[in-house]
């Protein structure tokens, strides 16, 4: 019996792709490999073919060569001062948490230190996440017309809000991972004028 493909495979923007449907509820993401793109069958079923190519052409702006650099560089930059910090440091603050103060202060110390970890990695990552999706939203808009990738993006919000409930996770992937909605819509509209203006002015040197 013929083994069913896991992958479809397609060429998007000049570069070969994989394409993997999944049943989970989440609309389409780009895999760290920098080949595969994540769909769930709902974002097939949802949206028309113009639609789902602008979101095929988002995720592929995340294979891009700058939006690679900045998904790697910074994961490396952290392990390089946490490798450093751990080596310089470690020995003496191990020694200052569990030598010199009762247990439940070197817990809350801990915690503490853990949580701060956290908020310093989430303020150096929104930035770096914010460019790396206005980068793939500018490679949809680019090889698209009008505002199908806008209007996409918005049926994606709808879906996605209809079945996940208000979470930290829910906070952390639109406004962490992502511009805010409202936000990123308005420079998808900057996008499209920016695009229209150029194609105005190639076909005037013609």
């Amino acid at each position: 019996m013929k083994k069913k493909k896991e992958y479809i495979e397609k060429e998007i923007d000049g570069r070969k792709v994989r394409i993997k449907i999944i049943k989970q509820p989440q609309g389409a993401w780009a895999h760290f490999d920098g080949k595969t793109i994540i769909l769930n069958e709902k974002t097939i079923k949802t949206l028309d073919k113009n639609e789902l190519n602008s979101i095929l052409y988002h995720e592929t702006g995340h294979f891009k060569f700058i939006n690679q650099l900045l998904t790697w560089l910074p994961i490396l930059a952290v392990l390089s001062i946490l490798v450093y910090f751990f080596i310089k440091y470690c020995p003496t603050i191990l020694e200052a948490l569990f030598s010199n103060f009762p247990i439940i202060y070197t817990l809350f110390a801990l915690i503490l230190i853990i949580f701060c970890i956290f908020l310093v990695g989430m303020i150096i990552e929104l930035p770096i996440c914010w460019a790396k999706e206005i980068l793939a939203d500018w490679n949809a808009v680019k090889n698209t017309k009008g505002d199908i990738f806008r209007q996409s993006l918005k049926e994606c919000y709808r879906y996605n809000k209809e079945v996940t409930k208000p979470s930290l996770k829910r906070f952390y992937n639109w406004v962490v991972m992502h511009p805010p909605q409202p936000i990123r819509l308005k420079i998808l509209k900057y996008m499209e004028r920016l695009r229209d203006k150029r194609i105005v002015a190639r076909l005037r040197k013609k």
